[in-house]
């Protein structure tokens, strides 16, 4: 009776502090999402879905600054794939998002084609969940479009950096131990309950002080294999949207993470806040630049990369929220007026020279 009453005392040991645990890691996520987002949830509500894993609840209405003409012949369309700094974050109404500056600015410069140009950015999404996202677009859509952007970078760094995984993304943790729950744990057959230690606070904690504290190594293996199947999946990207007859481009995006510039000090000063700040943590910084830098190295001889990364160094204002990845409607205007350049610049079959107008001196 002794040995089971100790028993008993130490099980309820176990469980208080497991809980302990799970609840100080609930407070510490809360409040880095307060932090981090502005409010509790660490992102908006989202919806199972069979091709994309998942979308946003809420779809994007079309940009305003869209145009179609009568005349087909005369019609552009133009996929724009990424994460929330393609979307848009909360700070920003849905005309001044990256693809609605797209829109206006290849509306008025590339007369007299007309340009629609679709938001189809999502929240988290890096290469992996934007690949699966484009081939359900191409399946449910027609016609095909004549462009398709991803615009990448930030999600893929800052991800790897959490689950040091090849094939990491936003929910990986969670998804996998749904999909594995039967084989890859002593408690395997209890479903719920493995999925729910996976999808514990106590996990996601762990993951973010091992992003803080744990540098990403350059010459990592998990970091190569990441990097070879990144590029062999933008490989793929490429082949099938010129199957479609259309044109890939991939835009690294540029961050305040991985700048190697110096913008001037009022501007990155009031690009600052209290808490979200990449000069406070350093590790973690190092250890985008290593995913970053080891990503854009692989890619820079392909003919679909475009390198954005210090594309902003010359600002005057500040462009970047305190996050230094998000860009105020100024900074998404300025991106996006180099972007209808690039693309004017790029594909002259789909914009022939001699029909595009106010281009030059920009």
């Amino acid at each position: 009776m002794t040995a089971l009453r100790t028993l008993w005392k130490c099980l309820k040991f176990i469980v208080i502090v497991v809980l302990a645990v799970e609840a100080f890691s609930f407070l510490a996520m809360t409040f880095h999402n307060y932090v981090v987002y502005g409010h509790a949830f660490s992102h908006v509500p989202v919806r199972y879905d069979p091709d994309a894993l998942f979308l946003m609840l809420d779809r994007n209405p079309p940009p305003a600054f869209n145009s179609i003409c009568n005349n087909p012949q005369l019609n552009r369309t133009i996929w724009m794939f990424g994460g929330s700094t393609v979307r848009g974050n909360a700070h920003l109404d849905e005309n001044k998002t990256l693809p609605a500056f797209l829109s206006k600015f290849l509306n008025e410069r590339a007369k007299p084609y007309h340009f629609t140009v679709l938001n189809l950015g999502e929240n988290g999404f890096n290469c992996v969940l934007e690949s699966k996202y484009l081939e359900k677009a191409l399946i449910e859509n027609s016609p095909p479009p004549d462009i398709v952007i991803f615009y990448d970078g930030a999600n893929d760094a800052f991800q790897y950096a959490e689950y040091r995984q090849p094939v990491g993304h936003i929910g990986y943790r969670r998804l996998k131990a749904f999909i594995e729950s039967y084989h890859r744990s002593w408690f395997g057959l209890l479903k719920p309950i493995n999925a729910a230690v996976h999808a514990s606070y106590t996990n996601e904690f762990i993951d973010r002080i091992r992003m803080l504290c744990d540098t990403v190594e350059p010459d990592s293996q998990t970091l190569r294999q990441m990097v070879e199947l990144t590029t062999r999946r933008y490989d793929h990207v490429s082949r099938v949207v010129s199957c479609y007859g259309a044109k890939f481009v991939l835009i690294w995006q540029p961050m305040l993470w991985v700048e190697n510039c110096k913008a001037p000090e009022n501007v990155r000063q009031a690009e600052k806040t209290t808490f979200v700040d990449a000069d406070k943590f350093p590790l973690l910084r190092q250890s985008v630049r290593n995913t970053y830098a080891a990503l854009e190295e692989a890619l820079r001889s392909k003919s679909y990369f475009v390198n954005f990364r210090n594309t902003l160094c010359s600002r005057t204002t500040p462009l970047f929220w305190p996050d230094g990845i998000h860009l105020r409607h100024n900074g998404n205007e300025l991106v996006a007026g180099r972007m209808a350049e690039l693309l004017i610049q790029r594909f002259p079959d789909k914009f022939p020279e001699e029909s595009v107008s106010g281009t030059k001196g920009r």
